[in-house]
C-alpha cells in the first residue's frame, strides 16, 4: 500500500502540473505586429522645409496575462529601414542616428495605465544607444482577434545625444523635435 501512494502522488502531482501549464499557455495571448498593416511616421521640420521619414521595416510583440492584462510589449526599429526618398537624407539620418554603433530604435513598456479615454505607455525608448524612460499617450483599440495601438509623440533629438543633421554645409538645418507618428496592429498569433 506504501509503494502505491508513493507512486501515485508524483503521478498526480505531474499531470496536475501539466494541466495547469496548458491552462495557462492556452490563457496567455500572444501577439505580432503586423508590418504589412502597420505604420510609422517620423515628422520633422528644417529652416527650409518639412520632412517625413517612414519606417519600411519593424517587429515587435504584446504579451496579455489569463485576466487580459497587458504584461509587456516591445517594438523594433532598423534605423537602416527609415526612408525620406532621398538617398542624402537617409545618409545623414543614418550618421546622425549613429546607426553603425546603434542599428536599432527600440522601445519596451514597462507599464501601462489607463487615462480618461487614452492610456498612458510608460517604458524604455533607445535612440543612438541612449535610452530615456517615456510616458507616450496612446489609443488602444481591439478589432476581432487584432490589437491597434496609435500615437502621436513628440522627440526632441538632442535628449538622446542626436545631433540635427544639416546638409549643404550648415546652410539646411533641422529642428530638434521630432514627432513620431504610429498605427501598429498586432495579429493574435
Amino acid at each position: 500500500m506504501i509503494k502505491m501512494k508513493t507512486y501515485l502522488i508524483p503521478k498526480i502531482l505531474f499531470l496536475s502540473l501539466f494541466f495547469t501549464g496548458i491552462y495557462c499557455a492556452e490563457a496567455q495571448s500572444n501577439y505580432k505586429l503586423d508590418q504589412k498593416t502597420s505604420e510609422i511616421l517620423i515628422d520633422g521640420t528644417s529652416n527650409i522645409h518639412d520632412w517625413t521619414i517612414e519606417a519600411e521595416a519593424f517587429n515587435g510583440e504584446m504579451f496579455f496575462d489569463e485576466n487580459k492584462n497587458l504584461k509587456s510589449l516591445s517594438l523594433n526599429v532598423p534605423v537602416k529601414h527609415l526612408e525620406s526618398g532621398k538617398n542624402s537624407m537617409n545618409k545623414n539620418t543614418y550618421e546622425a542616428l549613429k546607426e553603425e554603433e546603434h542599428p536599432k530604435i527600440s522601445f519596451v513598456l514597462d507599464k501601462v495605465e489607463k487615462s480618461g479615454e487614452t492610456y498612458i505607455a510608460s517604458g524604455k525608448l533607445s535612440i543612438a544607444g541612449h535610452t530615456e524612460n517615456v510616458s507616450i499617450p496612446i489609443s488602444f483599440n481591439e478589432t476581432g482577434t487584432n490589437k491597434s495601438i496609435k500615437a502621436n509623440y513628440s522627440i526632441n533629438m538632442v535628449d538622446y545625444g542626436v545631433e540635427p543633421p544639416t546638409a549643404l554645409f550648415g546652410t539646411i538645418k533641422t529642428g530638434e523635435s521630432v514627432t513620431v507618428k504610429v498605427n501598429l496592429i498586432y495579429i493574435n498569433q
